[in-house]
Order: C-alpha cells, then structure tokens, then sequence
C-alpha cells in the first residue's frame, strides 16, 4: 500500500473547500426544493381559483 505526505496547509484547504461546496450545495437545494414548492403552490390555487369561478 503506498502512502502520500500530504501539506497540512493543502489538506486544511481542501477540507474548507469541501465546507463550502456543502454549504452551496445546501444552498441550492434548499432554493431549489422551495421554488418547487412555492410553484406546486401556486398551480394549486390556479386550479382552485378555476374551479370556484
């Protein structure tokens, strides 16, 4: 099995990117799942408002 030295400063690095991408993710999944909600929403009071006229 071979082994690699890794720079601290490098691994620190990559585990605040690996944060951040989490974060972003999160973010977007987040905005995504809401617009989904909030347009699945939407299209219920649409059908709504047409039934009732």
């Amino acid at each position: 099995m071979r082994q690699k030295i890794v720079n601290t400063s490098a691994t620190a690095a990559l585990e605040q990117l690996i944060s951040e991408l989490g974060e972003m993710f999160t973010e977007i999944n987040t905005a995504f799942t809401q617009c989904r909600l909030s347009l699945k929403y939407k299209q219920t009071t649409d059908d709504s408002a047409k039934q009732i006229r």
